[in-house]
């Protein structure tokens, strides 16, 4: 297949290395890449491996700045959107899918509406939020378009760390881990890579105003999330569950968000639909022992960033830690 494709991709978060391991993915397949980075250059998380992927594939090139008409253009035959967030920002990928681009947009499952009774998330549930009106201003512009939401991600030169590294970093300075809830909530980490293969394997398919969710085949709940954590780094670690409504009353100021980097609640959904579509397998990380690799690496790289060794702040941790034995 040959082609030439546009990633726009975003400046951080929990889908800022997408870019960087759908790009590899698409050379792979032989397409041309051209990575538009929002935002400046820089050595550090993904962004930094850009230069690496060029010199091994001389079909890849990236430039810096903003998403406009002209950045974005309309010579290309896909264009993947890692960063939208409004109809401003998704409005030059529009006008590159009308001149005949498939668009694909890294949306969010995170704008499902919560239903506690019924899980995994389905493509035809409730959803709301700024995703979701991009998600619509690509439906309604009548291009070809599939539009992935994502859970969790982790893997290689993630920008957004914590999904690891929270347990990492306890783990190894013999800290305990301290889970809001019982422990038995079921989330879903996807390896990067296989994100990336996912949104590889839409490219020439010619699909029209498709939702897929881009998301592990398996679920883990957050103590069996810890047990492999302790595994990848040969450490175990003492858990500790509370409740984290009962923190709001006794901790002035208790923000969740900056206990825990997850929903303390079950979170997951059905790839089917990817699956049966797209041809696609969760090859890196839905098993088990693939997950558990997936972290293995995650650690590694923890540890070549001698983040084993910068200093962390656990004062709300041991805030909780107080009102949990008292």
């Amino acid at each position: 297949m040959s082609a030439k494709v546009l990633i726009v991709n975003t400046k951080g978060g929990g889908h800022g290395h997408i870019g960087l391991h759908l790009a590899r993915a698409l050379l792979e397949k032989g397409l041309t890449v051209d990575m538009l980075q929002v935002g400046a250059e820089t050595s550090k998380g993904p962004v930094g491996k850009y230069p690496q992927l060029a010199s091994e594939y001389p079909t890849f090139s990236v430039r810096y700045g903003d998403v406009t008409d002209e950045s974005v253009g309309t010579a290309y035959d896909a264009v993947y959107d890692n960063n939208a967030k409004s109809l401003e920002d998704i409005a030059p990928v529009i006008k590159a899918g009308k001149a005949g681009a498939e668009v694909f947009y890294v949306s969010s499952a995170g704008a499902y509406a919560y239903d506690g009774n019924v899980m995994p998330h389905l493509e035809g549930d409730a959803a709301k939020g700024a995703t979701i009106d991009v998600e619509n201003a690509i439906r309604d512009s009548g291009v070809s378009s599939i539009n992935f939401r994502p859970i969790y991600i982790i893997g290689s030169a993630s920008s957004k760390r914590e999904y690891t590294d929270y347990f990492f970093d306890r783990i190894v300075r013999g800290r305990p881990i301290l889970l809001p809830g019982t422990g038995s909530e079921l989330t879903s980490l996807t390896d990067v890579r296989d994100v990336a293969s996912m949104l590889a394997a839409a490219a020439g398919k010619g699909m029209k105003n498709e939702t897929l969710n881009v998301t592990n085949t398996r679920c883990i709940s957050f103590t069996g999330l810890v047990k492999l954590c302790e595994q990848a780094c040969g450490k175990e670690a003492e858990v500790v569950c509370y409740d984290p409504e009962r923190m709001k009353d006794k901790i002035d100021g208790f923000e969740l968000k900056k206990a825990f980097p997850f929903r303390p609640r079950h979170f997951f959904a059905d790839p089917g639909e990817a699956q049966r579509k797209l041809d696609w397998q969760a090859v890196y990380s839905g098993t088990t022992e693939g997950l558990l690799n997936t972290l293995k690496l995650c650690y590694e790289e923890y540890l070549q960033l001698r983040l084993d060794k910068t200093p962390v702040v656990f004062d709300l941790d041991d805030k909780i830690l107080e009102q949990v034995v008292s």
